[in-house]
């Protein structure tokens, strides 16, 4: 009776094993679909690349100033560009290919949008932004002036859209 009695003790033991064995990755799940952005969630990070990249300065109408990047990586045809204002940090992409004026759009963390162009200048083999010119969801244009290409690696503050 008594060797029945420690293997019943022994089954216990070994079933709440395997029952904190079978719990501890369903919590781990759980834990990880919580820090996981939800759909709709607004997120900002860091983004670090290795790439041909502009500093980018601006001002809006209002006076306020942006500071941000643009980079491009070589045989790609699209950039992307990160500006950060005191509100709001802003992303979008542009155009890598051959044109000396490009367009698109950006979106902001604060839920405004906008619209952008920039012209750009012929310099050796490619191009190179000069200026450009935004207008924003809310009314506000934007005026923008880039630095010279540089070749290192950079870290930018950055938007990352809901999905």
């Amino acid at each position: 009776m008594v060797g029945h009695v420690n293997l019943k003790r022994g089954f216990a033991l070994r079933s709440r094993k395997k029952t904190l064995v079978a719990i501890f990755p369903t919590i781990a799940i759980i834990l990880t679909a919580c820090a996981t952005p939800l759909d709709g969630e607004r997120v900002v990070r860091d983004v670090s690349f290795v790439a041909s990249y502009n500093d980018i300065s601006g001002e809006l109408s209002d006076g306020s100033k942006f500071t941000g990047v643009a980079w491009f990586r070589e045989n790609s045809f699209n950039g992307d560009f990160c500006l950060q204002a005191a509100d709001a940090v802003c992303s979008g992409k542009f155009s890598a290919r051959v044109s000396r004026r490009i367009s698109g759009e950006f979106i902001c963390s604060d839920g405004i949008t906008g619209t952008y162009i920039t012209e750009r200048l012929s310099s050796g083999s490619g191009l190179v932004p000069i200026s450009g010119t935004g207008e924003l969801s809310d009314g506000r244009t934007a005026t923008v002036l880039f630095s010279k290409i540089k070749n290192t690696r950079q870290t930018a503050r950055c938007f990352l859209p809901p999905a």
